[in-house]
C-alpha cells in the first residue's frame, strides 16, 4: 500500500507540474542584451554587419604606375592611405560586385581615401569602377597632392534598386 501512495504522490506532482507549465500564467522578462550611451531606447533597432566607423587602421598601398585600381579590401577597412609615386595616378574604384560594397538596397558604406604622398604634384584622379555611378559635388574628382599628405576623399557608397552602386564623393583638400 505504501508503494501505491508513493506512486500516487509522484503522479500528482507530475500532473501539477504539467498544469503549471501549460495552464499557469506566462510571464515574459525583458533583459538588456547590450549597452549604449544615453537614455533608454524605446524604438526598434536593427543592427547589420558591415558598417564600422573608426577604430580600424587604414589599409596602406602605393603605385608607381599612372593607373591603378583599389584593391579588394576586407570588410573592416574604412580608409585607404594611397601613396602616389608618380606625377598623377588615375585610381579606379572597385566594382559594385565586390564583397566590401553594401549588399542590400539603400544600404550605405563610407570609405576615406587619403593621398598619402608628400609630393605636391602627385594627384589622385578617382574614376568609377564597373557598376559604380560616380556622383560628385564638383566638376572634377581629384585628391590633390600635398606636402602634408593630408588631403582626403570621402566616398559614400549606396546600393541602388538596379544593383548598381552610387558613389557620392566629397573632397577635403587644402
Amino acid at each position: 500500500m505504501n508503494n501505491k501512495i508513493m506512486i500516487g504522490g509522484v503522479i500528482l506532482a507530475l500532473v501539477l507540474s504539467i498544469v503549471s507549465i501549460f495552464g499557469g500564467a506566462l510571464s515574459i522578462k525583458e533583459k538588456p542584451i547590450g549597452a549604449s550611451a544615453g537614455p533608454e531606447k524605446t524604438e526598434t533597432q536593427y543592427f547589420r554587419a558591415g558598417y564600422t566607423f573608426g577604430g580600424n587602421s587604414c589599409y596602406a598601398t602605393s603605385t608607381t604606375a599612372a593607373v591603378g585600381t583599389l584593391p579588394n579590401i576586407s570588410n573592416d577597412v574604412n580608409c585607404i592611405d594611397y601613396t602616389v609615386n608618380v606625377a598623377d595616378v588615375t585610381l579606379t574604384l572597385m566594382a559594385s560586385t565586390t564583397a566590401w560594397m553594401p549588399q542590400k538596397q539603400n544600404e550605405m558604406r563610407s570609405l576615406f581615401i587619403r593621398n598619402a604622398s608628400t609630393t605636391a604634384t602627385a594627384d589622385i584622379v578617382i574614376a568609377a569602377g564597373t557598376g559604380i555611378n560616380l556622383k560628385r559635388a564638383t566638376s572634377s574628382v581629384t585628391v590633390l597632392g600635398d606636402t602634408g599628405a593630408d588631403n582626403y576623399a570621402r566616398i559614400d557608397f549606396v546600393r541602388q534598386a538596379d544593383s548598381d552602386v552610387d558613389a557620392l564623393v566629397t573632397l577635403f583638400i587644402d
